[in-house]
């Protein structure tokens, strides 16, 4: 190899070594100046995390410092307790509290939060602050169910009368909110079919769906609005209109829906003008009814209703001013329909005690707390919660106070032809399945019967008569002291007479005793100086006497006050044959009881283990009155159960007559045909 190539080579070589060193270079001062930066990065992330801290601890002692130096108020916050709320779901077996109180039971109030636990539930952030379901849904019950104030209700649930409103709201806006639709709605043609029958069969008129009527509910207005709200019997009140069915049947009695509900109108709202804003007007004129044929006329399905509302093909009432038999027996039962919208408003404002007083809540947000006791009260029905009548009771009160106005006669709507047509072919379909006739001769037979008193029958007067007579040699026999007597064969007999309460003895001397002292006269037996012999008079048996013969005498006192309440009492009166049961089985009693003392006392009372003498003790005539007097009661009493008995019967023909003699009262008779099912 010559001297230039080999120049050539090393000259190569020397230029791929400084290419390869300065890259080397550049690659080593890259990375050094990349482990700078994460050092000044990790630096400074250290000095701010430093910082912080410290920063965070001089804010805390800064904060110390500054609480020590300045003076502060303690702020005073009232102990709410609920103690009641707490105390009545902690119980067991007081179902009966729960239903005074919240007018349902453990599991239906248990039910009720569950429907509403997701939309009452407190706030996750603001749980410490919030009540739970089950405290929002015992509030709002219990201002429905009865109607007292904000306050009371938060002493009660341990909460401020402002977090009882707020409840009150909540609760009422989530009913009507998810369960209007589902629980308040007008049937289907497949359920009007249903609904249809079961009010033929309580009323005997076909195709009835429904019953529609309304009730005024008292409210507090604005002293600027009050004279709108103000009805026919002059208090401010706001109109429920309702359309109530009749389908179902339980056990606590039939069940009465509201299906279409309006609310909102002020007292002096005609019916006829609630009745064109609710909507029905229109959706029984466009939907599609059931049919059937009557007669060869072909009627639709309607709701009944009171004079107040116009006369429609949909909507009936009866005869405003009947002339003849026909239209009176017609309206009679049409009001057993009718009246189905009164029995619900009843249960209604029995059940929510708010609906029977003034409404002391926003006039706006009534209508929501009329929504939510229908809406609650149409799902009670559907389970069977029990419903009391002494709740009605109740209610009595309230109508007394707050009477319910008269409707008036309509003038928004003019009463069609269709309209009385339908009803002349009901009435006439009416007449065709029954007989209308009157009787004199019954309601002669009521007049005679009216105001009977009760001994004025055969029975009656020997009831009376034996009674009186028990009554009185009982008296006599339990006050006397001649059950026992000596027979007067003694020259000096030591024991004379013995009564139930009295005992005459002649220098006696119990031998048995170590007191020398003789009992000379007569004396109360329970006397203090016979203390000391009370176990030689007062033997077990003669106990027995005195205890049987006392309650005798006691039942027979109390039969003596019926007695006399029975010759007082008119054979009309309602519990006139239970105070005959009642008067027969106490002297039955008294009757058992008297004879147990008088045959205890036969058998044991002149024993040789008694009294001194006893061969020479005979039977008193005071014990021969005790012994007519308990014989007797056993008639007195049969015969006044006789006399319930036959009373019982002698008013189930009255009820017969009664609804004979009526002026148009109907018996049935087979149909004649032209009655077809839906």
């Amino acid at each position: 190899m010559d001297l230039e190539h080999k120049r050539q080579v090393v000259e190569k070589l020397a230029l791929t070594f400084a290419n390869k060193q300065a890259e080397l270079l550049k690659q080593y001062d890259a990375n050094r100046k990349k482990r700078s930066k994460i050092f000044l990065q990790r630096l400074r992330y250290q000095l701010k995390r430093n910082g912080e801290i410290h920063r965070k601890e001089w804010g805390i002692q800064l904060e110390a410092e500054l609480l020590e130096s300045i003076p502060t108020r303690k702020i005073w916050k009232l102990s709410r307790n609920d103690k009641w709320f707490r105390e009545l779901f902690d119980q067991e077996d007081n179902e009966n509290e729960l239903l005074e109180s919240f007018r349902m039971d453990r599991a239906m109030y248990d039910m009720l939060v569950e429907m509403l636990k997701s939309e009452l539930a407190p706030h996750p952030l603001l749980a410490a602050q919030s009540c739970s379901a089950e405290k929002k849904v015992g509030i709002g019950l219990y201002k429905l169910t009865t109607g007292a104030d904000y306050t009371t209700i938060g002493n009660l649930f341990g909460v401020h009368k402002a977090t009882v409103k707020n409840c009150v709201h909540q609760f009422c806006k989530s009913m009507v909110k998810h369960y209007m639709n589902s629980e308040i709605y007008l049937p289907d043609q497949e359920e009007m079919v249903e609904i249809s029958k079961s009010f033929e069969e309580k009323c005997d008129i076909p195709l009835i769906i429904g019953a529609i009527g309304r009730v005024h509910v008292p409210i507090t207005p604005s002293l600027a609005d009050s004279k709108n709200y103000i009805n026919g019997r002059k208090w401010p009140s706001l109109i429920l209109q309702a359309v109530v069915d009749n389908s179902h049947m339980y056990v606590w009695g039939e069940e009465r829906d509201f299906r279409h509900i309006t609310c909102g109108h002020v007292g002096a709202t005609e019916d006829s003008t609630v009745l064109k804003d609710s909507g029905l007007y229109l959706h029984f004129t466009d939907t599609e009814l059931p049919s059937q044929s009557i007669n060869g006329t072909t009627l639709k399905a309607f709701v009944v209703s009171e004079s107040a509302y116009p006369l429609l093909p949909w909507l009936q009432h009866g005869y405003v001013a009947p002339q003849t038999t026909e239209e009176e027996t017609f309206n009679e039962h049409l009001l057993k329909a009718s009246v189905t919208a009164d029995e619900a408003f009843q249960r209604l404002r029995a059940r929510f005690r708010i609906l029977q007083r003034k409404i002391d809540i926003d006039i706006n947000f009534v209508p929501q707390i009329l929504l939510t006791c229908c809406i609650l009260h149409n799902i009670l029905e559907k389970q069977n919660v029990p419903f009391r009548d002494s709740w009605r009771e109740a209610l009595q009160d309230a109508e007394q106070k707050y009477p319910q106005p008269d409707g008036n006669a309509s003038t928004s709507y003019a009463t069609s032809d269709d309209g009385e047509s339908t009803r002349e072919v009901l009435k006439d379909h009416l007449h065709s399945k029954y007989v209308l006739f009157r009787s004199i001769e019954y309601n002669q037979v009521l007049r005679k019967n009216v105001n009977k008193m009760g001994a004025s029958t055969r029975t009656g007067k020997f009831a009376v008569g034996f009674t009186a007579f028990a009554f009185l040699f009982i008296l006599i026999a339990f006050c006397s002291p001649y059950w026992l007597q000596t027979d007067g064969e003694l020259e000096h007999p030591k024991f004379t007479n013995l009564g139930l309460w009295e005992l005459c003895l002649r220098n006696f001397q119990d031998i048995h005793r170590w007191y020398d002292y003789p009992f000379d006269g007569c004396m109360w037996i329970f006397e203090e100086e016979y203390y000391i012999i009370h176990d030689y008079i007062l033997p077990g048996f003669f106990i027995a006497v005195q205890f049987f013969f006392t309650l005798c005498f006691t039942l027979l006192l109390m039969g003596v006050i019926m007695t006399l309440m029975f010759l007082s009492c008119s054979r009309d009166n309602d519990r006139y044959i239970m105070l005959l049961l009642t008067n027969g089985t106490v002297l039955l009693l008294a009757a058992g009881c008297g004879l147990i003392a008088v045959a205890t006392f036969g058998c044991y009372g002149d024993s040789r283990d008694w009294m001194p003498n006893w061969e020479h003790n005979d039977m008193g005539w005071s014990f021969a009155l005790g012994v007519v007097g308990t014989f007797a009661l056993f008639p007195a009493g049969v015969l006044f159960i006789v006399e319930a008995r036959r009373a019982t019967y002698r008013r189930l023909n009255n009820i017969a007559n009664t609804e004979m003699a009526a002026a148009y009262t109907m018996d049935e008779r087979k149909y004649r045909g032209g009655h077809t099912d839906i």
